[in-house]
């Protein structure tokens, strides 16, 4: 028996999986599900349960657009139904992280104020933020006719400058301390006075004046008047190390004390004849008289290493109208290489350091018989090892010339040693710390080589000059 079967096909339904996005605050999201059908079947996308905190726009392709509602952040979630056409359909949930963002402060109020001229003005810059954030306020651009103090709590105060009216602007800056901030422009209206008011009178120069010891001195005070009254000029105080005369066009002469120098100062009062008056204060610089003061002038010499040297510094000094004391001579730096004591006479006793060559310094200062001092001058002075001398020749003959081997320079170095040998090799004198004594003694005249041992400092290395030297005992010159 044949048993024949039909299988009738069955509309399978789509298939998709659930879907999750990100977008930042305020920043609507484009994006698209996608579903697959077993059945081959075209696919078409529609919007299923709303968004709770937005609004969604699906499109038959899957595609989509999602807008988070104004401020809000979190999760949002909305379905989409993906159909087949033959009754088959799935639904597809889709997630929305919805980032918050920063936001920049939000003006509220305060951005003009009117006032009236040489009247300060103040005002309230008011703001929120969006994000709660805490706001400070602080000065921006500067106004062109007159000047700002802003207070971080957004309070200000304007003052105009004197005698100007019409509009001025400033700026003031809001942050909300994460980033964001927001610049507002204040418009300040400067009205003219309701009543009429009289301006004092404006100071524009001569406050300061420099004068010479003992000697008087003129200058001007200038000033102008905003209302353009004519003005006077009067003494105000009077010096406290001089006197002053004061003319009604603002000229003056002041003279110090005899002898007198430092800083002086006196008053002006400056009247517009309306009752504006203006006290400028004047400073007058009184300078010492210089043309006799002490000199002091830098000096430079050569030592010899291991040597000291007497140096009178005083010798191209010059005292002005009176002498030097020696015992004042002060020294102010000290070498750096060397030591110096100074003398009762005031001549200074350089000393090198055992074995230093180079350059070294020291400063001093000198004061005279009526109290002066000199400027500091300086005292350079540079040290070298003097070439080593050895004779070619010496007569040891008793006529009391060129009677000893004499090696000139010895003196500058720390350690020293003489060998002397004959044509034959053998050695004839030695000395450690050779001190120009040796006469030949009973040597018979003739060429001797010498070897000479120098240290520039006790620890340093032995060095070696030679060479040959004749014993000549009958010499006439």
């Amino acid at each position: 028996i044949t048993v024949n079967i039909t299988v009738h096909p069955v509309n399978d339904d789509p298939s998709g999986s659930n879907t999750t996005e990100q977008t930042n605050e305020d920043t609507p999201l484009t994006s698209s599900v996608t579903a697959t059908d077993v059945d081959g079947d075209p696919l078409t996308y529609s919007k299923g349960v709303e968004p709770s905190n937005g609004s969604v726009v699906v499109n038959p392709d899957g595609t989509y657009t999602y807008t988070p509602s104004t401020g809000f952040t979190g999760n949002d979630t909305f379905t989409v139904i993906v159909s087949d056409g033959n009754s088959g359909s799935t639904e597809i949930t889709v997630t929305v992280t919805v980032n918050p963002v920063n936001h920049d402060p939000v003006v509220t109020g305060g951005e003009t104020i009117t006032t009236e001229q040489d009247t300060p003005a103040t005002g309230t810059i008011t703001a929120n933020d969006p994000d709660g954030d805490p706001l400070t306020f602080t000065k921006g651009d500067d106004p062109a006719h007159g000047s700002v103090v802003v207070n971080v709590d957004g309070t200000y105060t304007y003052t105009p400058t004197s005698g100007y009216t019409g509009d001025d602007t400033f700026t003031v800056i809001i942050d909300d301390g994460k980033g964001g901030t927001t610049t507002v422009t204040v418009t300040v209206t400067v009205t003219p006075p309701t009543t009429s008011t009289n301006n004092p009178p404006v100071v524009t120069g001569g406050e300061t004046i420099t004068t010479g010891q003992d000697t008087p001195a003129t200058g001007t005070i200038t000033a102008n008047d905003p209302d353009g009254d004519p003005l006077t000029f009067t003494k105000g105080d009077d010096p406290a190390h001089g006197s002053v005369v004061v003319n009604d066009d603002g000229t003056y002469t002041y003279t110090p004390e005899p002898g007198y120098t430092g800083d002086d100062t006196f008053t002006v009062v400056i009247s517009d004849g309306k009752g504006g008056s203006t006290t400028v204060t004047v400073t007058v610089t009184v300078t010492p008289d210089t043309s006799n003061n002490p000199i002091a002038v830098n000096d430079s010499v050569t030592v010899v290493a291991n040597t000291p040297l007497d140096i009178d510094v005083l010798a191209n000094d010059s005292a002005g109208t009176s002498t030097f004391d020696p015992g004042t001579v002060t020294i102010i730096d000290q070498p750096t290489h060397g030591s110096v004591v100074v003398n009762s006479n005031g001549i200074i006793t350089y000393t090198p350091a055992t074995g230093y060559t180079g350059e070294d310094s020291f400063t001093y200062t000198v004061t005279t018989a009526d109290g002066k001092t000199t400027n500091t001058a300086t005292v350079r002075i540079s040290t070298s090892f003097a070439e080593i001398t050895v004779p070619t020749l010496f007569t040891p003959n008793g006529d009391g010339q060129n009677d000893v081997f004499e090696i000139r320079g010895l003196s500058q170095y720390a350690e020293t040693e003489l060998i002397i040998v004959n044509r034959w090799g053998n050695e004839v004198f030695r000395q450690k710390n050779y001190q120009n004594t040796w006469k030949g003694d009973g040597l018979n005249e003739g060429t001797y080589f010498y070897l000479l041992r120098i240290k520039r400092t006790a620890s340093s290395g032995w060095e070696v000059i030679k060479g040959y030297t004749t014993l000549v005992r009958n010499f006439n010159n």
